[in-house]
């Protein structure tokens, strides 16, 4: 995030700019009042008509922000496990994110795609999620090479997503957070916290700790140094976090 001119003024919690994601419908104007209330010197909401449309906005905002233009990643817009995985990776390496529906590349992620001149595409999530007709259609845009990260579930196309990015920007397993890849919320608010520690985010079932993610752990022992947990223990079982301790013994 850039430093805030020295003119700015700033709320309580030291933010100068506070975006808000989604239309009227998803976050009030009334929430939108009560931050401004907050002495926030500059409210920006980033929305459209749809989703797919909003994704665009914040790709759009992230680039003007110094985000690549020639890296993206694509992920299917009407689930979220896919997006949470590649969160924390696409914060730490400015790399935006596009939503598309599962059987056609949605306009407004070739739109970017196009008008950015993007080079290289990650998929997140197998053909169920995100079909070979999109990854055909990416492919087919000039200058355009494709990859998919995937598994056969979401735990494996996790696990995928965070081995190829080590090897694709040389990033070092050394802090890592885990939040449960059945809900959103906690993976959503960890996948921004481990992208600003340039940490990485691991999803695992509530209960147990997931084999894949297991397996990532056990792999890099050696080099993690701290573990966070997102939620509660209703969201990730008491279990998980010493089913982790015992890997990294």
């Amino acid at each position: 995030m850039p430093t805030p001119p020295s003119t700015s003024t700033t709320s309580p919690s030291g933010a100068w700019t506070f975006y808000i994601v989604g239309g009227t419908g998803v976050v009030s104007p009334a929430v939108e009042a009560a931050i401004q209330a907050l002495g926030v010197s500059e409210i920006e909401r980033l929305s459209g008509a749809n989703r797919y449309i909003t994704a665009r906005q914040i790709a759009d905002e992230a680039v003007a922000l110094g985000a690549s233009t020639s890296e993206a990643f694509l992920v299917r817009g009407d689930d979220f496990a896919d997006a949470l995985a590649v969160s924390s990776i696409a914060a730490q390496e400015k790399v935006p994110v596009l939503l598309t529906t599962t059987a056609t590349l949605h306009t407004e992620a070739r739109g970017f795609l196009t008008t950015t001149g993007t080079d290289d595409v990650y998929i997140a999530g197998g053909t169920g999620v995100v079909s070979a007709a999109v990854q055909a259609e990416v492919d087919a845009l000039a200058g355009v090479a494709v990859e998919r990260w995937y598994g056969d579930n979401r735990y494996l196309t996790g696990a995928a997503v965070v081995r190829n990015a080590m090897t694709t920007w040389a990033i070092p397993m050394i802090d890592i957070g885990l939040a449960s890849g059945e809900d959103f919320p906690d993976a959503l608010a960890g996948g921004a916290v481990m992208g600003y520690k340039h940490g990485l985010l691991l999803l695992t079932q509530p209960t147990v700790l997931s084999a894949p993610t297991a397996t990532l752990i056990t792999e890099n022992k050696a080099t993690i140094e701290s573990v966070e947990f997102f939620g509660g223990t209703g969201a990730l079982a008491p279990a998980i976090p010493t089913a982790v301790q015992q890997l990294l013994q």
